[in-house]
């Protein structure tokens, strides 16, 4: 009966070995993240929103002399949020506010990702309208200084928020184009 039992055994193992391995069920491609913008002019339309909305968040907190600094992270990330709150705690120490507002006009977009939307643009910044004043309402600032400022600013798209961040900012140093 053992010799039975192992041959019974060997004559299973060849055809064991020879049947067909089971075929893995073909996977799905791994899901892709829609784009954030569908079409230029989307991404152009938020990033005017964005900026809008940074520069009048700004002007709010220069208006209280750099108190609530904070509240930048709901508009700025990065290397334009450490700026700008750096900027808010000097204020807030030389016991100076800002008074009127900041404006922009000609923002035109540089670089753009519709699927990250990270997006570069070209922008305009009218400081015509606003003032730094210390305690006596005595203007802070430089006579003569330049009233209009070409920039260069990045945004990157907050997930988390549906809304674009402003990332970064810095003075053109090419031709003026405002």
């Amino acid at each position: 009966m053992v010799t039975l039992a192992c041959a019974g055994i060997l004559l299973l193992l060849p055809v064991s070995a020879c049947a067909a391995e089971p075929t893995p069920a073909p996977t799905s491609a791994p899901p892709t993240a829609a784009p954030v913008f569908a079409t230029d002019e989307e991404a152009l339309a938020a990033a005017e929103e964005a900026y809008a909305n940074y520069l009048s968040r700004s002007s709010a907190i220069a208006h209280g002399g750099g108190v609530d600094a904070q509240l930048m992270t709901e508009v700025a990330t990065g290397e334009a949020l450490e700026t700008e709150i750096g900027s808010f705690e000097e204020m807030s120490k030389a016991g100076t506010v800002g008074v009127g507002e900041l404006q922009f006009d000609t923002l035109t977009v540089q670089s753009l990702d519709l699927s990250s939307g990270s997006l570069s643009a070209y922008v305009c910044l009218d400081v015509s309208g606003s003032d730094v004043v210390d305690g006596s309402g005595v203007s802070t600032l430089s006579e003569g200084r330049v009233e209009r400022l070409p920039l260069e600013i990045g945004f990157v798209y907050d997930r988390d928020g549906g809304r674009l961040l402003l990332e970064r900012t810095r003075t053109w140093d090419g031709e003026n184009f405002c």
